[in-house]
């Protein structure tokens, strides 16, 4: 059994060349996502993707079709991500017109999980499916101080939702997102079990800057992971 690896909200080629050293296989770019502190410009992204051995997925969070589609011609990226509430109609038309990846984020609350449809949660990835969403990223929403904050909180939310997908829709690519690190990788992937895991502030040493001996520890305890379930 092998489980894939995006280390996501890469800020600087030097991350981006000691990340791929490590032996992820994706790097993830916050493009123009003027909400994190993690974003970078289209220039900062073209430094990124040149330099970088790994396929990139950009981030974007509601932008205009047309700018993705323009950052999409510019980047050659293998895969864009929509970290937003797109909807299935913005999904249907960027479908139509990209050849690269189509990533979806989905924002699962880390509170009152036991509010949370699952049911429904299920209905809509199957949607996303079914419109040609090539790999889907379950992540954490965390309220703080009447604020929603979704993608790099840090916190975990209820992995046994993620189990349930996954039991329901084996058909779906999912990478389990939210709180991960070199500590409860392990955990996660043997309780999950999702294709792959997606994380940024995991492995930081500060935001935005990742730190090698957490990227490295990350690795290696995937990789003594997978050895053992052989």
């Amino acid at each position: 059994m092998s489980f894939l690896t995006k280390i996501c909200g890469i800020t600087n080629v030097d991350d981006a060349r000691m990340v791929s050293k490590a032996g992820a296989d994706y790097l993830g770019v916050l493009l123009n996502v003027g909400r994190s502190p993690r974003s970078v410009d289209q220039a900062t992204a073209q430094e990124i993707v040149n330099a970088s051995n790994l396929p990139v997925i950009i981030l974007t969070f509601n932008h205009d079709p047309d700018q993705v589609m323009a950052d999409i011609k510019a980047l050659q990226p293998a895969g864009v991500q929509l970290a937003g509430s797109e909807d299935e109609d913005y999904i249907i038309q960027l479908r139509k017109k990209i050849t690269c990846e189509l990533w979806k984020s989905i924002h699962v609350s880390t509170a009152d999980t036991a509010r949370i449809n699952s049911d429904a949660l299920i209905k809509t990835i199957q949607s996303y499916h079914q419109l040609g969403v090539d790999k889907i990223i379950l992540d954490s929403a965390v309220r703080r101080e009447g604020k929603v904050y979704q993608g790099g909180t840090g916190q975990c939310f209820d992995w046994s939702l993620a189990t349930t997908v996954i039991e329901q829709l084996p058909e779906v690519c999912l990478f389990l997102a939210g709180g991960i690190n070199p500590d409860n990788i392990s955990e996660a992937l043997l309780q999950v079990s999702p294709d792959g895991i997606d994380l940024s502030s995991g492995v930081e040493e500060v935001v935005g800057r990742k730190n090698p001996e957490l990227v490295n520890l990350l690795m290696t305890n995937i990789k003594n992971l997978e050895a053992s379930l052989q």
